[in-house]
């Protein structure tokens, strides 16, 4: 089996919407990772190595936050990069009674039992249960692990949140309009960013 690659993804120098050495390196790994699935169909998974700069005051200093950039049907997301822990080709899943549709199951990440998730159907998109990605994205709030499903993982970008020249208004009006914490213009897409606290509330319920 071969070794997890390991990454820090480097602190961009100016909090921007623009991309970024880290950003960069994200991609390259995530392409790395398509190539291996299509050449070997193995896959060493990326390990996200947080904090993604050097220190808290450097953070609060460029009020700069990290995202995972990924694709849902026909929408761009975003997931903080502070709960993520690494980014995985799907693993297998055993089924659970009497759980939502979107809770696929429970699946064995290298020793550890985490929640498989289906973020398509827990929002209800449409074409749900269809074409389903290969990726997962590890995340972690509290001490709850799962992994979310998506279509396609972009990158990662950074912003300042709390810039009102970035923030607009989600035109959704479906499910996920109650788990984004937000949503911004970048590269002529709206990006609607993924509340943690609230996805990881929809789960402790089950």
């Amino acid at each position: 089996m071969q070794e997890p690659i390991k990454t820090s993804v480097e602190k961009p120098e100016v909090a921007t919407l623009s991309s970024s050495p880290g950003e960069n390196r994200l991609a390259d790994l995530i392409g790395r990772i398509d190539d291996e699935i299509l050449t070997t169909g193995d896959l060493a998974p990326i390990l996200i190595d947080n904090p993604l700069v050097d220190s808290a005051d450097q953070l609060s200093a460029s009020n700069s936050v990290q995202y995972i950039r990924f694709i849902l049907e026909d929408l761009v997301c975003g997931l903080p990069m502070i709960n993520a822990v690494e980014i995985s080709h799907l693993v297998e899943w055993v089924q659970l009674p009497n759980v939502p549709p979107w809770l696929l199951g429970v699946g064995n990440l290298r020793g550890e039992i985490i929640s498989i998730v289906d973020l398509r159907l827990f929002f209800n998109l449409p074409g749900m249960g269809m074409n389903r990605g290969e990726h997962i994205i590890v995340t972690q709030y509290g001490d709850m692990v799962a992994g979310f499903m998506v279509d396609r993982i972009q990158g990662m970008f950074s912003f300042n949140p709390e810039s009102a020249v970035q923030q607009q208004k989600s035109t959704e009006t479906g499910t996920i309009v109650h788990y984004v914490s937000g949503a911004f213009a970048l590269d002529d897409d709206i990006i609607h960013i993924l509340d943690c606290e609230k996805l990881y509330a929809a789960i402790r319920t089950i």
